[in-house]
């Protein structure tokens, strides 16, 4: 009984002092995990609306949405960091769109785990360059033709799902963006 006592203590002494060193850790890169994350989704915006200067966060519980302006301080368009399903995980893009919402100006691939060499070549220049003034009316759309309309993208070939579940991001993600500029008058 005496030997279960003691490593009973003496489990519990390194629970606490292992759980006390994580906190403290945890407490000192708290704030620089959360700094490189605002620059990354600095680094984002300028991508995906490269002739915008500065952007303003705008409150929604949709989503993250910034407003983005030029060297004069005229609104350039939208950015929006959203977050969908992916193949094997999330997925979370930031978009850039235009001002009337008519099309998407770019977009940067935030985070992904998808399957290297498949699923993973949509952080690649190839496939975000296709998003590049990419109409957002009717809808956008994946396909696997070679000459794709104004509203298409043609899907990665292997990785025609994940090519999918970020169209699909971003025309979900679209829309609630219809519905917020149409609720607040932005």
């Amino acid at each position: 009984m005496n030997i279960v006592l003691r490593m009973l203590s003496t489990l519990t002494v390194i629970g606490i002092v292992s759980g006390g060193l994580l906190s403290r850790v945890n407490d000192w890169t708290g704030p620089q995990i959360e700094k490189h994350m605002q620059e990354a989704v600095r680094r984002a915006i300028a991508t995906v609306h490269p002739s915008g200067t500065r952007s303003e966060k705008i409150p929604t519980d949709s989503m993250e949405l910034y407003r983005v302006f030029d060297r004069e301080d005229r609104p350039v368009g939208f950015a929006m960091s959203v977050t969908g399903n992916g193949f094997s995980d999330k997925i979370t893009i930031m978009v850039g769109v235009s001002e009337d919402l008519a099309s998407i100006s770019g977009i940067e691939i935030l985070k992904q785990t998808d399957t290297p060499g498949l699923g993973a070549k949509i952080v690649e220049p190839d496939f975000k360059e296709k998003f590049k003034n990419l109409r957002t009316e009717p809808q956008v759309v994946c396909t696997k033709r070679d000459d794709p309309a104004p509203n298409e993208i043609q899907a990665i070939t292997a990785a025609t799902i994940t090519s999918k579940a970020v169209v699909d991001i971003v025309n979900i993600h679209l829309d609630i963006l219809k519905k917020v500029k149409d609720e607040t008058g932005l």
